[in-house]
């Protein structure tokens, strides 16, 4: 949290890149301190504005605003990213999303999976898959980017919770993330990230 390097925990910000590509991967916004806009005690509202460190990387004219508010069955968030140029440019964005679990035996995830095509990224370069399991267990090391599945539920039968996410966009093309979970007796704490890819 010192700024050395970026966030890995809770929900992480990817943006305005989500992957390798022109800038660092994951781009920069979970690496720079946020504004509070406003702050009550259930919500808050932070701002990114363009700034010398981000300017190097990515020299565009933007505002982002991510919205917090945590209600009595649900934490809501959103974000708007606003162009304050005179350019247009493209971003991807999305979040990890760190849960803990009681053992990776005990997680399943739900959802829309079945039919879905996937990159299987444990496979050569990565390989274009069909899923054709309604829900998804892990068993071995896994990165997966789903297409087109936004409504996962992660399932821990070994404490009898479950956390839905209900993605909402704009744009057609969502992208569920499951990266590097690692199946074994002594996993307590399952990297389950889900991505809103855009």
């Amino acid at each position: 949290m010192d700024g050395s390097k970026p966030i890995s925990g809770g929900l992480s910000h990817c943006w305005p890149q989500f992957g390798p590509g022109e800038i660092q991967q994951h781009g920069f916004a979970r690496n720079v301190n946020w504004s509070v806009k406003s702050m009550t005690d259930t919500t808050v509202e932070l701002e990114m504005a363009p700034s010398d460190y981000t300017k190097e990387m990515w020299d565009k004219e933007f505002l982002c605003t991510f919205s917090v508010a945590l209600e009595d069955d649900k934490l809501s968030t959103k974000m708007l990213v606003e162009n304050k140029g005179e350019e247009s440019f493209d971003f991807q964005a999305a979040l990890h999303s760190y849960f803990t679990v009681s053992a990776i035996d005990n997680l399943s995830i739900a959802g829309s999976f079945k039919g879905k095509e996937f990159l299987n990224k444990m496979v050569g370069e990565g390989e274009m898959q069909t899923e054709d399991r309604e829900e998804i267990t892990i068993g071995e090391e896994y990165d997966r980017v789903y297409k087109g599945v936004n409504d996962p539920v992660l399932k821990d039968s070994g404490i009898g919770k479950t956390v839905s996410m209900i993605l909402h966009t704009i744009l057609s093309t969502i992208v569920v993330q499951l990266t590097h979970i690692i199946s074994s007796p002594s996993s307590t704490l399952a990297d389950c990230i889900k991505h809103c890819w855009i």
